[in-house]
């Protein structure tokens, strides 16, 4: 039932036509699913191009090397990760990487986010003192790079043999004193083996 139509409706043509054709009510029980759908399809669009901007191969460097302000920001959003993993907050992956998706559309393009995570909700909205000393040092442009090259380490670094965990896990046992292990870096599986890779 669609109360702004005050009849039925399918659910194909819910999801096409709800705030755009359809003026839809507060009360519906479907518009805020509906706009979370097409978020993320955009959402999908915005990483996908911008972590090809970021990508090391493409760009011949790697944009946390590029200047210290920039190391400086991924130290500070990583170390915060790291820290709630490490409290036994339940986050994964996926996780934070829908939070990183979220904080780049609301903060870098300046979109409205939809979400139905409370938690999620919340750490959107601790990152905005973040992002004010984010701005001390770096442009918006240069901070984007930042978010994106963050989904790039997360794509690379979960799922497969690495677990819902890779990232965290490596974030775990290599993010001390803001550089890397001398020479290489720790992987662990999601069967909890480690093994050390060279540089």
């Amino acid at each position: 039932m669609c109360p702004a139509l005050n009849g039925l409706i399918c659910s194909q043509c819910c999801g096409e036509h709800s705030a755009v054709d359809i003026a839809c009510t507060a009360d519906c029980s479907y518009l805020k699913n509906v706009l979370i759908g097409r978020q993320n399809q955009e959402i999908s669009l915005e990483v996908e191009r911008g972590i090809r901007d970021v990508n090391p191969d493409v760009l011949g460097y790697d944009i946390y090397e590029k200047t210290e302000e920039h190391a400086r920001m991924a130290f500070t959003i990583e170390s915060s990760f790291r820290n709630n993993y490490l409290a036994g907050q339940p986050v994964n992956d996926a996780g934070v990487m829908e939070l990183l998706k979220l904080i780049h559309r609301r903060y870098y393009c300046r979109k409205e986010v939809y979400t139905q995570d409370e938690r999620l909700g919340h750490s959107l909205d601790t990152f905005e003192a973040l992002k004010k000393s984010f701005d001390e040092i770096l442009p918006e442009a240069e901070q984007e790079k930042v978010i994106m090259r963050l989904l790039l380490s997360i794509k690379n670094i979960s799922g497969g043999r690495f677990g819902d965990y890779g990232y965290l896990n490596y974030l775990k046992n290599n993010l001390v004193l803001n550089k890397q292990k001398e020479g290489g870096y720790i992987v662990e599986d999601k069967w909890g083996n480690m093994v050390w890779e060279t540089l």
